[in-house]
């Protein structure tokens, strides 16, 4: 195989680091209970401003995880990190690719700063019908 990507696409039985952690994550656990992640950035996040530490989160992917730190009585901003690598193919469709494909899909460059309108503008589009534009 010349890559990991060939050697998945010829046998897609086989699961990466990687996939295991992300099918964990979001078939695992966000199916369990839609707010476990959510829950455990508030209860960190809560024990850092407590004890005077500032607080960054690098990576935001459903919605209720921006509205989680939206309603955090801080200053917060949010800025649109386009990651690309080789390794990344934002053709899977993965649940917590959606977010992030939506605001690529309406322009967002690398670093520009997301505004609540465009995050509610992202979240129509996002739970429009299949076919359908929000």
């Amino acid at each position: 195989f010349t890559d990991t990507r060939d050697m998945l696409v010829k046998h897609p039985e086989l699961m990466t680091g990687r996939r295991f952690l992300t099918r964990l994550g979001t078939e695992g656990m966000r199916k369990r209970d839609k707010d476990y992640w959510v829950k455990q950035f508030v209860r960190q996040t809560n024990k850092a401003l407590v004890g005077g530490k500032p607080v960054v989160n690098a990576d935001c992917r459903f919605m209720n995880e921006v509205e989680a730190i939206k309603q955090m009585p801080v200053p917060h901003r949010f800025v649109f990190c386009n990651y690309r690598s080789e390794r990344y193919n934002p053709k899977l469709g993965h649940a917590s690719e959606k977010l992030a494909q939506t605001l690529l899909a309406l322009g967002l460059e690398d670093g520009q700063e997301i505004t609540q309108e465009l995050f509610a503008f992202a979240d129509e589009k996002m739970s429009a019908p299949a076919g359908e534009t929000a």
